[in-house]
């Protein structure tokens, strides 16, 4: 769950990361879910994962179980919020390394939202190390008035936290008292998420013997040219294996299947001629193996969100 750096990266070489980290992402939420739904049951509040994006200096929502039996906060994924006023994103930084710590809280622009706003570095850095002596972060409807939170950070096993998980709900139901009784179970459920998660990781990291395979079929199906079709089958024998037993590994390892991934791959493409060239979208559906504008039209956007002449309009550099 960790941010990625696409410097020094070409578009196209982004785009692929992206594939690979959003699949990642996605399996790691979904290991975390359960654990979430458990902590929802118990308090019987609304339960949010969040991180870090060090990169612009602001929280983003990853995952959430809403509490649906009675009046209960809405969390949004994908939704940014600020550094000095969410809970898990506090929970978070008290427990970061120095140097990333210092970078983070000089672009931190303590807007006051509310009374209970911490609006200064110094009041801010003390709250910081309250966090780590207690080992839970609270949110004193310090955005959102009415709103209170309790955060815990989720570590890595080299002990850095990655992520926060918290629940949150209005304050005449979590009074500060109750909040603070309430860190110890909090605690032991992310315990238990946080060490299935990193054996999850760990599995991941540790050498699998179709590993070189995989990273083979990998090059095989993100080459070009796309226009003409793929032989997924001859892909397998290429590497010894059925395709059964090759479409299994392929996706235990890289996240989705081999006939997805190819079709990412040229979505990537497709992007990237998007952006840098001066190509038609009747060329460009071409290259990338669709049978006709419409259909590359329609898949396209499905994939990507846009259809692909408003992200040209959106993305395209000035000199393609």
């Amino acid at each position: 769950m960790r941010k990625l750096s696409f410097s020094g990266k070409t578009n196209l070489q982004r785009f692929f990361a992206e594939i690979y980290s959003v699949s990642m992402q996605a399996e790691c939420i979904e290991l975390l879910l359960p654990y979430m739904r458990a902590i929802r049951d118990r308090f019987r509040e609304t339960v949010g994962l969040a991180v870090l994006d060090e990169a612009v200096a602001t929280g983003v929502i990853l995952a959430v179980v809403q509490e649906t039996g009675r009046f209960g906060y809405t969390l949004c994924v994908g939704h940014r919020f600020p550094l000095h006023t969410g809970a898990p994103a506090k929970a978070i930084l008290a427990f970061l390394p120095v140097n990333r710590l210092k970078g983070l809280l000089k672009r931190i622009a303590f807007t006051r939202f509310t009374r209970s706003t911490i609006a200064s570095r110094h009041a801010f850095v003390h709250e910081l190390a309250t966090i780590r002596a207690c080992g839970y972060a609270l949110d004193r409807a310090e955005e959102v008035q009415g709103c209170h939170c309790l955060a815990v950070p989720v570590f890595d096993a080299a002990g850095e936290p990655v992520a926060g998980v918290w629940f949150t709900g209005p304050s005449n139901r979590l009074p500060f008292r109750a909040l603070k009784d309430a860190y110890p179970e909090l605690r032991a459920f992310v315990d238990q998420a946080q060490t299935r998660l990193n054996a999850h990781l760990k599995e991941q990291a540790e050498p699998s013997p179709w590993a070189d395979k995989i990273k083979e079929s990998c090059v095989k199906l993100s080459a070009e040219p796309f226009d003409n079709a793929c032989d997924l089958g001859g892909v397998a024998r290429s590497l010894g294996m059925s395709y059964s037993a090759f479409r299994h590994v392929f996706k235990a390892q890289i996240g989705t299947s081999p006939l997805q991934y190819r079709l990412a791959c040229r979505i990537a493409a497709a992007c990237f001629s998007l952006e840098n060239t001066s190509l038609s979208l009747s060329a460009i559906a071409l290259r990338t193996g669709f049978p006709s504008p419409a259909h590359f039209s329609t898949v396209f956007k499905k994939k990507r969100g846009l259809s692909p002449r408003d992200y040209r309009i959106q993305h395209q550099r000035p000199n393609a």
